[in-house]
């Protein structure tokens, strides 16, 4: 699929949503246009003003020439990781929901079903993705590991400096929701 970079801020929400397939060739045509992509990934079940922020701190990395990509984690990845009753939106819904927002440029969902316990799985990810930079909050906990994944994919980390104590996991919590 073709498309020209300087449109995707013009694209209607169901046109930013792209398959997995789709993004190495749209990374590239959208690097030969001169803008850098930022990788956001996630999976945004129950989007919350920490998602909001860290993709609008995103966006600021490059205003003019950057574009926020973001890659969801699929249902089955989630189940795996976050337990059998998560997501609580499956992945059509929070593909619809991030299209909807002004700071994603284009967003789609990851076919694979990575273990967060193996960093070894997420390299394939970025190396067939080639983005600029795979986005990572200053105080990630996690930043050591993304450190060594972006070393061994060749790929770069944009540092957002955006931090929200809430989370999914923690809204579900208190409004006693089980998992």
């Amino acid at each position: 699929m073709t498309i020209d970079p300087e449109d995707i801020p013009l694209l209607r929400a169901e046109q930013r949503v792209r398959t997995f397939d789709e993004m190495p060739e749209l990374i590239r045509q959208i690097g030969q246009a001169g803008l850098r992509v930022f990788l956001v990934q996630g999976v945004f079940d129950i989007v919350h003003a920490g998602h909001t922020g860290l993709l609008r701190a995103s966006h600021r990395i490059d205003p003019v020439n950057g574009l926020v990509v973001v890659g969801l984690e699929n249902d089955e990845t989630v189940r795996r990781n976050k337990g059998d009753h998560r997501p609580v939106n499956p992945l059509t819904d929070r593909l619809t929901v991030m299209s909807e927002l002004r700071s994603v440029g284009l967003v789609f969902g990851y076919p694979d079903t990575p273990d967060y316990d193996d960093p070894e799985t997420y390299l394939a990810r970025w190396r067939a993705l080639g983005p600029d930079a795979v986005v990572a909050a200053s105080w990630d906990p996690h930043r050591s590991l993304k450190e060594w994944q972006a070393d061994q994919t060749g790929t770069q980390l944009a540092y957002v400096d955006y931090r929200h104590d809430n989370s999914t996991t923690r809204m579900l919590r208190a409004v006693g929701y089980e998992e």
